[in-house]
């Protein structure tokens, strides 16, 4: 188990830290900001998938039992993105 979970961490940094090429003489706007949103997403995919490899078992087994029941109370266990930040997000 121990071995899976390092291999899930470098994987989810290597996630975190992944930086996409971009040739800016022959790719256009459209094409550069769709390759900006796909590193994006791995890097913060990558960051989710850190948070959930240090939470510890007795949270991370709470954290399921209310997933299961369809609906999670605590909002230090979700990832919450207020209208502000999104908009930020999106106009980057």
């Amino acid at each position: 188990m121990k071995e899976l979970k390092q291999r899930l961490k470098y994987f989810a940094e290597t996630l975190k830290d992944h930086k996409e090429y971009v040739d800016y003489n022959s790719t256009g706007h459209l094409e550069q900001s769709s390759i900006r949103t796909k590193e994006q997403t791995m890097n913060e995919i990558g960051d989710m998938l850190l948070e959930i490899l240090e939470l510890d078992n007795k949270t991370f087994q709470s954290w399921l039992a209310q997933e299961e029941d369809g609906y999670n109370t605590d909002p230090n266990l979700t990832m919450h993105i207020d209208d502000e930040e999104w908009e930020r997000e999106v106009n980057k």
